[in-house]
């Protein structure tokens, strides 16, 4: 799909993509009325801010493993409460920037970039299944407090946690990078 296809338009609420069809577009879908997006395997590249500021947005769906997430593809989504990730290649930074997510299980992939999930408020539980964990990726999240680290995790920047989370639980898998820590 092409650059700003759908952009505002308020009226669009749910699509479904041809088989055929492995691009998105910058902008494509933001500020439109979006309330929820799956993802195929077929789609296998997308561009910046796709669902940028889809204020209806409740529900995403992403199961392609070579996509590569850009910035902020779903920044800004406050009623975002439920991303469910089977599959994803990369997540680039502010990926899901301020949203209202709840929880988020993350499955194998090569890193999540500065700041993919910062400044979300209502995010408690992080699950991590592998790759890079980069600068202030779960920054400004006040009320994170459960995070499992688990065996295929490669690194965790420093700051990654930081930025006034206080309290946070973590559950290291025994065999993993981050046990050696």
């Amino acid at each position: 799909l092409v650059d700003r296809l759908f952009e505002n338009t308020t009226s669009l609420k749910q699509i479904e993509f041809p088989t055929n069809m492995s691009s998105l577009g910058r902008n494509v879908f933001a500020g439109s009325g979006l309330t929820t997006l799956t993802i195929p395997q077929t789609i296998t590249s997308s561009s910046y801010e796709i669902c940028l500021k889809c204020n209806d947005l409740t529900s995403v769906t992403i199961d392609s493993p070579n996509l590569q997430l850009k910035e902020a593809s779903f920044s800004t989504c406050p009623n975002l409460t439920t991303a469910n990730i089977l599959s994803v290649g990369k997540m680039e930074t502010t990926a899901f920037y301020k949203t209202g997510l709840t929880e988020i299980r993350l499955p194998s992939l090569d890193y999540i970039n500065t700041a993919a999930f910062n400044m979300c408020p209502n995010l408690e539980t992080a699950v991590i299944t592998s790759g890079e964990i980069r600068d202030h990726c779960f920054g400004a999240c006040p009320n994170l407090k459960t995070v499992y680290i688990k065996i295929g995790v490669t690194g965790i920047s420093d700051s990654a946690f930081g930025d006034g989370n206080d309290g946070i639980e973590f559950f290291v898998a025994s065999a993993s990078w981050a046990s050696a820590m």
